[in-house]
């Protein structure tokens, strides 16, 4: 995730002017609540964005298995 690399000159000047309504400011919408204006974190590159097959699945490192079964997942280091 990254930030939009869009920018109009609008976009400051409308948080601005929430901000005199009680609408704070925001950083960071993922620590779960949506109240306040911001900007979105998106997945893009180069300015283009990607989605989900171009950015996870198409990974040299990542090899998908259908009609797979699991017994157990195991996450070691927060993977």
């Amino acid at each position: 995730m990254s930030r939009q690399k869009l920018e109009w000159e609008i976009l400051r000047p409308v948080q601005e002017g929430a901000t005199e309504f009680g609408i704070e400011p925001r950083a960071d919408f993922q620590n779960g609540s949506n109240e306040g204006l911001g900007f979105f974190e998106v997945n893009q590159r180069n300015g283009m964005r990607r989605n989900t097959a171009k950015g996870f699945l198409r990974l040299p490192n990542l090899r998908v298995m259908t009609y797979a079964e699991t017994q157990q997942v195991v996450i070691e280091g927060g993977r």
